[in-house]
């Protein structure tokens, strides 16, 4: 049963991952309204929370890896593509 699962589950992940991106954009061009009230934020913050707890899980069941160099990396690139969005939203309302 493993043997089937792991010939399959980047594909599911795959078509997963793009059916949300694909809704998210679905939902974007069909409404211009954005909402931010603080029950969706509450929900986002438990969602982000339980993708942390389980990164984290991960990196405690890895082996033969340095946590310290991957959280640098990580924390880069997190920070160099916030950065991005932050530019890329402030030119959209600028122009």
């Amino acid at each position: 049963f493993e043997e089937y699962i792991v010939s399959v589950d980047h594909w599911v992940a795959f078509v997963l991952l793009g059916f949300i991106g694909g809704k998210m954009i679905y939902d974007r061009n069909r409404e211009n309204k954005v909402s931010f009230s603080w029950k969706t934020m509450i929900v986002l913050s438990f969602a982000t929370s339980i993708d942390a707890f389980l990164v984290g899980v991960s990196f405690a069941c890895l082996e033969k890896t340095s946590i310290l160099l991957e959280c640098v990396v990580i924390g880069i690139t997190t920070f160099l593509i916030s950065c991005g969005g932050c530019c890329c939203g402030i030119n959209s309302i600028i122009s």
